[in-house]
Formats: structure tokens, C-alpha cells, sequence
């Protein structure tokens, strides 16, 4: 493509001839991968020393367990090996992966071509607004994001980042070009499934640099039953239909709740209070196919 200034230093707005300031920022901005992906390896290598760590304890105790069952005439059954991680170590590894696919634009040509054979549905997400005049999107420090981008997961499996598509004659990198604002999911169950919502500031360069916590601007839980709920109009309709389609608007939390452990712990167990920043909103268009009727679903 063609090679600007503005491009080089990845300014989003303003002349393509140079600017003051341009090579500084262009100087950081060739800098910020590496350092973003140096960044990423050291958190990925403190996480294998504490996953090391908790597999070796497990196997200790295994190996006591082991020895406790031959002395005994019952035996005792061994430690499974998917208990050898922490819930807390799982869910860092789980949030640092999320963190780095989010700086890759989200294409469809990522998504599952083939229907999966346990999947129990399937749901379009269509990405509609980020924030409005009332309830406009911010840091937790109440600083206005720049340009935020939208990330999805559904049982486990996250999206890249979803943006806007851009108004006629706007500007933007290659990644920009080829990501989309609608993503797609096959799920094995609908009760206790949660759509997870993330938004970032992707314009703050400290996003560039890999502090994702420090540009987060808020998240939520879609539960699945809910969009069956809103998605019908009488409860009959709850479980013989197989198909629902909802616009919703999302209020965002912050970080701290969007990384407890477990969404229903009590307060007092979790620290979690009423939030002091209000992060904004997101406009969802939600679409719903269920393969068979929720009655059916429940009992299969």
C-alpha cells in the first residue's frame, strides 16, 4: 500500500505529510511489537513455572496416594490429572491467552466451517455499537477510549478483535481491512453457558505494549438462557423454540469482576462492589439456532 508518515507512525488521524512528533512515534511504534511480545513470553514463562510447580505437587501426592492404596486392601484411586492445576492458574492462563489473541483482528475465515457433532447450536454475534452519547466507553479512570475493539468467547474459545466497519474514505492498517464485526460460535450447552464480552482501547499505546489490564474498558456475561428468554414472547415459546434473535445493549463491569473466579461468588468472598467507574455499553445483535427445542435439549 501506499507509505505515509501518518502511516509509519500509525497515527489514526490528521495529514499524511509529516508531522511533529512523527518519528518518535513512528520509532515506537515499529519497537512496540517486540517489546509487547517479550512481554507475553515472560508471562507465559512465569505461568509454566507455576503450572510445573502444581503438576509436581500433584504427583507427589499421587505417588502417596499410590503407595497408601497397595498397603491398603481397598486401594485408593489416584489423583486425576486434569486436578493438577489450580482453578487460579487455569483462569490466568486462560485470560493471558484472550489478552494476546485480542491483538489480532477477528476474520471469519478463522471461525469452523463444519458444524461440530456435539454441538447443540450455534450463535451469531453481530457487533452494533460501542458505547453511546449517554453511556460512552472508558478506562477505569474515566479516560474516553480512543478506539476500542470488541472481543467474544463462548466455552472457552475467544475471538479476535472485532471492530466497526469503518465510514467511506477512513483510514486504517492491513489487520484493520480484513477483520469484521460478527463472529460465530457452536456451543455443547446452553444452561450455565455465558457469552463473555471484553473491550479494549487499542489506541492507547500501552495496549500496543502489552499492558492489556491497564487499558481494559469493561466486560460482560451474556448467559445463553437469557437470550432464549428475551427471545421469546411467551414461555411456551421458551421450549419449543429452536431459533432466537435479540438486539441487546450491554452494561459493561470492570476488570475485577470480569476476572472473578466464578461470577456467582458473594461479594465478601470475592471483594467485588459496586463499581465506581461506569465503563459504558455495547449494542449486541444476537442470533440463536438451537439443533432441537430447549424441552428436548434439557433431557437429552
Amino acid at each position: 500500500g501506499e507509505s505515509s508518515w501518518k502511516l509509519w507512525a500509525g497515527r489514526r488521524a490528521g495529514d499524511k505529510d509529516y508531522v511533529f512528533g512523527d518519528f518518535s512515534r513512528g520509532m515506537l511504534s515499529q519497537a512496540k511489537d517486540l517489546i509487547r511480545d517479550n512481554k507475553h513470553k515472560m508471562a507465559d514463562v512465569a505461568l509454566q513455572a507455576r503450572e510445573s510447580f502444581e503438576k509436581s505437587v500433584a504427583s507427589h501426592a499421587e505417588d502417596l496416594l499410590d503407595a497408601e492404596g497397595k498397603a491398603s486392601p481397598g486401594g485408593t484411586a489416584a489423583v486425576p490429572k486434569e486436578s493438577s492445576f489450580s482453578e487460579e492458574t487455569k483462569a490466568e492462563r486462560w485470560w493471558c491467552q484472550a489478552c494476546q489473541a485480542a491483538h489480532k483482528g477477528h476474520t471469519t475465515s478463522r471461525e469452523p466451517t463444519e458444524r461440530p457433532e456435539d454441538a447443540r447450536g450455534c450463535l451469531e454475534v453481530r457487533l452494533l455499537a460501542l458505547g453511546s452519547s449517554e453511556e460512552p466507553l472508558s478506562h477505569a479512570g474515566g479516560r474516553p477510549a480512543v478506539e476500542p475493539v470488541c472481543q467474544l468467547a463462548l466455552e472457552g474459545k475467544t475471538t479476535g478483535a472485532l471492530r466497526l466497519p469503518k465510514a467511506e474514505g477512513e483510514g486504517g492498517d492491513a489487520d484493520e481491512a480484513a477483520c469484521t464485526n460478527e463472529a460465530r460460535f457452536y456451543f455443547k450447552e446452553v444452561v450455565g453457558s455465558d457469552l463473555r464480552v471484553h473491550l479494549w482501547d487499542r489506541g492507547d499505546t500501552r495496549f500496543g505494549l502489552g499492558f492489556e489490564d491497564q487499558t481494559f474498558c469493561g466486560g460482560a456475561f451474556v448467559p445463553l438462557s437469557t437470550i432464549i428468554q428475551m427471545g421469546s414472547r411467551s414461555l411456551s415459546e421458551q421450549f419449543s423454540n429452536e431459533s432466537f434473535d435479540i438486539k441487546l445493549k450491554v452494561k459493561l463491569l470492570p476488570l475485577s469482576m470480569v476476572r472473578t473466579k466464578n461470577k456467582l461468588e458473594p461479594c465478601d468472598a470475592t471483594g467485588a462492589k459496586q463499581p465506581s467507574t461506569q465503563h459504558g455499553c455495547v449494542v449486541l445483535h444476537l442470533k440463536l439456532q438451537l439443533y432441537g427445542t430447549p424441552a428436548k435439549l434439557r433431557y437429552a
